[in-house]
C-alpha cells in the first residue's frame, strides 16, 4: 500500500485511517500526524487506496479517483496550485467515463489500472527513467496521461506498486512488469 517515506493508510468500512510525518505530508495537513484520524472524502464510499510520495490516492466506489497532498509539478490537479491539497476529485480528460480499479505512484508518477485491468494509464512530472512505461526515457518533462506499453499477448493487469522512480504491474496470470529506475535493483535484475 505505500510507497512514500510520508504517509501511511488503512480503509475499514468505507473508512480512511491514516498518519503520517512530516510537514505537507500527504493528506493535505502541513503538521505531523502520529495516531491514525479519519480522513474526510466528503460522504464518499471507497473501494481502494493507494500512496505516492506526498500524495494519498483514493479509489471512489463510483470508479473515480480522489488524491490529496502535495501537488508537486502539478501530478494530481492540473488546474490547482503547487503545494498541500485536501481531497478532492481528480478531473482529468483521459479518466472520464472510465472506471479506476486501483492507483499507485512514485515521487513524481501516477499509474492508474483501469476498467477491470484492461487498460492502465500513467502521467507525471517526467519520465526519467522510463517509470511511466511508454517506451522511452524523458527527462524533465511533463508527461500527460498515456497507455502504459505492455508486451503482447496483453494481459490482465490487477495490481500496481511503484516506488520513487520505478513501477510494477501484476497482472491476473501473476507476471510482474517492472520499469523504471533499476539502478538499485529494485527491477529484479
Amino acid at each position: 500500500l505505500c510507497a512514500s517515506p510520508s504517509s501511511q493508510g488503512s480503509g475499514y468500512g468505507g473508512q480512511v485511517s491514516c498518519w503520517a510525518w512530516g510537514s505537507g505530508n500527504a493528506f493535505g495537513e502541513t503538521r505531523p500526524i502520529a495516531t491514525p484520524m479519519q480522513l474526510q472524502v466528503k460522504g464518499r464510499s471507497l473501494r481502494g487506496l493507494g500512496t505516492a510520495w506526498d500524495q494519498t490516492l483514493l479509489v471512489a466506489s463510483s470508479g473515480a479517483l480522489w488524491a490529496a497532498g502535495i501537488n508537486s509539478d502539478r501530478c494530481l490537479f492540473e488546474d490547482r496550485p503547487e503545494g498541500p491539497q485536501a481531497a478532492a476529485k481528480v478531473d482529468l480528460l483521459e479518466l472520464d467515463g472510465l472506471q479506476v480499479e486501483a492507483a499507485a505512484g512514485g515521487r513524481a508518477h501516477i499509474i492508474t489500472i483501469l476498467e477491470d485491468g484492461e487498460k492502465v494509464l500513467s502521467w507525471g512530472s517526467n519520465n526519467e527513467f522510463g517509470q511511466l512505461g511508454h517506451g522511452g526515457a524523458i527527462a524533465l518533462a511533463r508527461v500527460g496521461p498515456r497507455a502504459v506499453v505492455l508486451p503482447a499477448p496483453r494481459a490482465q493487469v490487477r495490481q500496481v506498486a511503484c516506488g520513487e522512480a520505478h513501477s510494477l504491474l501484476l497482472t491476473v496470470a501473476g507476471t510482474i512488469f517492472a520499469f523504471g529506475d533499476g539502478s538499485c535493483g529494485a527491477l529484479g535484475s
